[in-house]
């Protein structure tokens, strides 16, 4: 019999300390909206292309939804490198996200108040998010053996 490891409960103190960041609880929120959009699309019934087409979106923003929250968990106490190929994949994800939105509303989505209270929590995600990957990089080393410095010239 295999055992299920809950990963969060193996680093729970590391996990509350990610946890009550305000970049955390925001991915939170946009998981939470991409769950209701979600919702809403399958619950709806049409027989036509464009149904068909918005059907299979709501798959692709729960997916980045879900990218989200771990890749900030990820980031966390992480090498250079390490946090900043997690920050590019977090601002894909939000990107696709938001791009997801005009999509819906191309399709003809009913509930736009949703998509635009989507657009704006993305966009206030990426202001936390622009202040939690904030780094200098001139003079800092990266793990693979280069150092960044300053040109001088």
């Amino acid at each position: 019999m295999i055992k299920s490891i809950n990963y969060f409960k193996l680093k729970d103190s590391e996990f509350e300390n990610v946890k009550n960041t305000r970049l955390y609880q925001k991915a939170v929120e946009i998981f939470e909206l991409c769950d209701r959009i979600t919702s809403i699309v399958f619950d709806m019934e049409n027989d036509s292309v464009e149904y068909s087409i918005l059907n299979e979106t709501p798959k692709h923003i729960m997916e980045n939804a879900l990218i989200i929250p771990a890749k900030i968990h990820g980031a966390q106490d992480a090498l250079f490198d390490m946090k900043m190929e997690n920050a590019a994949i977090i601002r894909k994800c939000a990107r696709e996200i938001r791009t997801n939105t005009y999509g819906f509303e191309i399709l003809k989505f009913k509930d736009l108040d949703y998509l635009n209270l989507l657009r704006n929590e993305i966009e206030e995600f990426r202001i936390l998010s622009m202040e939690l990957f904030e780094v200098s990089v001139v003079g800092l080393p990266c793990n693979t053996g280069c150092s960044i410095t300053q040109s001088t010239g």
